[in-house]
């Protein structure tokens, strides 16, 4: 497993970006309710929170798939340019409404 992520540093990343992606999936699909008081949304968005968490849960899957598939992450990077894209977006949005560049 090691030798298929070129070294330590790759392969305890991609258990970090798995382990945050777990933190997120459990807190959508079985705490929505304390989200949605976090960003003061009513108790009706919870469905739209679980629906959305499944998007989360689908890329986790993936993810301990490609951790433990005897190839490890060879061929993966639409994988892994799925996260950067979403990443950035959200960045770039994040940092509009801080600067109360939008909304």
């Amino acid at each position: 497993m090691i030798a298929n992520f070129n070294g330590y540093f790759y392969l305890i990343l991609n258990i970090l970006i798995l382990l945050l992606f777990a933190v997120y999936s459990f807190r959508i699909l079985f705490a929505p309710a304390g989200l949605a008081k976090e960003f003061n949304m009513d108790k009706s968005s919870i469905f739209v929170i679980r629906y959305l968490g499944c998007f989360a849960v689908a890329i986790l899957f993936m993810g301990v798939y490609i951790l433990f598939r005897p190839n490890g992450p060879e061929g993966a990077w639409v994988y892994y340019n799925f996260i950067f894209i979403v990443s950035l977006c959200n960045l770039i949005y994040d940092f509009s409404f801080y600067f109360k560049l939008i909304d």
